[in-house]
This record gives C-alpha cells, sequence and structure tokens, in this order.
C-alpha cells in the first residue's frame, strides 16, 4: 500500500478569506443565537434574505451551511460589503480534511453490492440504507488504498478481499494512513476501523477455509484494540475540543444570557 499514492490526493482542502465578522462597523455586540424550525416537508431553509440553497434534512446542515456560507449572518441582518484586503487567508489547521473524493470500489456490482446488502438486513449489519452506504463506501476505501489503484472500474475478488482482512500489516497501515495522511480525527478513524470489522464479518457469514480463518482471528485481535485505542482518544479529543479556552478561541461559546 503506497501511503503517499494517488488516494492522499483525493483530499480536499478549502482554502477560504477569512473576516473576523464581529470587529466590523456595524456588527452586533451579540453573536446571532440561530434557532430552527421545520417547515411541513420536515426541512429546513435557509434563513438568510436570498440564498438559493433548496433545503436542509437536519439543523447540523443547515448550521454547518451558515457557518461556511453565511458566516456574517451571526453578526448582521444583511452581508455588508467588505474589501478583499480586509480578509485574511484562513489557516489550514482550522479546516477539516474531506475524503469524500477519494476512490473506492463500487457499490453497485458485484461484492461491494452484496455486502451493502447484507448490511441491511435483520441477521447481517441490521443497518439502515443510509447508514450502510456509508459503512459500505468506508470499507472500498480501504480495499481500493490496499489495491493501490484509482480506479472505481477495477473488479474485486474474495480473495484480495481476504487477503486484506487477513493481514494485520495492511490494516494497521491504513489506520496510519488515514490519521496522519488524511489527517482524520480518532472518531473518524473509529468509524473506519468498524467498517472493516463489518466486511470482515461479512466475508466470515459467507464461508471461508481454515487458513483464512486463521488469518482473520489475529487481524480481529488488531481491530478490537485499535478501536478501544481511537475510542479512548475520542474521548480525549471531545473533552479538549469542550474546554472553554478552546472554545473562546473559535467564538464558539454561549453566556448564560445567551442559554436562558
Amino acid at each position: 500500500m503506497d501511503s503517499n499514492g494517488q488516494a492522499s490526493k483525493g483530499i480536499r482542502k478549502r482554502r477560504l478569506l477569512y473576516l473576523d465578522w464581529k470587529e466590523l462597523d456595524g456588527a452586533a455586540k451579540k453573536k446571532r443565537v440561530l434557532s430552527f424550525r421545520e417547515n411541513d416537508e420536515n426541512e429546513y431553509i435557509c434563513p438568510v434574505n436570498g440564498c438559493l440553497h433548496i433545503a436542509f434534512k437536519s439543523q447540523r446542515g443547515i448550521r454547518k451551511h451558515i457557518n461556511s456560507i453565511h458566516p456574517w449572518y451571526f453578526y448582521f441582518d444583511q452581508q455588508p460589503k467588505v474589501n478583499r484586503e480586509q480578509a485574511k487567508e484562513q489557516s489550514t489547521s482550522s479546516l477539516r480534511n474531506s475524503t469524500h473524493k477519494i476512490p473506492a470500489f463500487s457499490l453497485e456490482q458485484g461484492i461491494g453490492l452484496e455486502f451493502l446488502e447484507w448490511l441491511q438486513t435483520p441477521c447481517g449489519g441490521g443497518k439502515k440504507a443510509k447508514d450502510a452506504k456509508h459503512i459500505g463506501r468506508r470499507a472500498m476505501k480501504f480495499l481500493m488504498v490496499a489495491f493501490d489503484e484509482t480506479t472505481e472500474e477495477s473488479v474485486l475478488s474474495t480473495d484480495y478481499i481476504d487477503c486484506c482482512l487477513g493481514s494485520p500489516n495492511i490494516i494497521m497501515s491504513f489506520l496510519k494512513l488515514i490519521m496522519e495522511k488524511w489527517g482524520l480525527q480518532a472518531s473518524a478513524a473509529l468509524s473506519y476501523m468498524k467498517s472493516i470489522g463489518d466486511l470482515l464479518d461479512f466475508r466470515k457469514a459467507n464461508g471461508v477455509t481454515d487458513n483464512v480463518l486463521r488469518n482473520f482471528t489475529v487481524s480481529e485481535v488488531y481491530i478490537r484494540r485499535g478501536k478501544e485505542n481511537l475510542a479512548k482518544r475520542k474521548k480525549m479529543e471531545y473533552s479538549r475540543n469542550l474546554e472553554l479556552e478552546s472554545l473562546i478561541s473559535r467564538d464558539s461559546w454561549a453566556t448564560l444570557e445567551d442559554m436562558e
């Protein structure tokens, strides 16, 4: 597996110009507290006048939209006119990495489709279609990176999957890649480890040879311990993200008056 290969090139890092809107003339003294209500179609509409986005399925989605597209809305009713010279480039450390464009094997045919369907069966994964697709996509990315290819037209075989799942070195190298090269935090890395575990269960459910099963047993030890360690790191990251100093630095904390 090439940790510097094409897969890492699929990471998209957005470059934005940043403005401290609360420091501009006419800005509100207090940051706007966002509150949303569903419409009759159980969707959320962006409150910004003139926004052409259709709708959002969740409050998380609309909050993310406002944070990234309309950050001025927290301090203004209408977007103020600003000079480009007033802005500065946002540091890349504050931007989240996106892995959406990293290639993966197809979930629409062959083993990928079988895995997706198994994830939704009561005695398989028992997942909803949306969750199953996320799990399947992560597992297919793992296999694609190990395959060292970047085309989704490549055909998967059970022997290749069993080889990847039965190799602790491949699994641990992938974990190192997604955390160091892709820049994923523990919570995202934990999701990948769980998806690999689901893929391993899928192969066992379909029947494998004794030799393959022995290899799987070793991999399961690494996956289990990896998930335990990532869960601990996830709690540490979550606690750190909620520290008062961290929230203040991101201007992402509320006063007692805001919460009342």
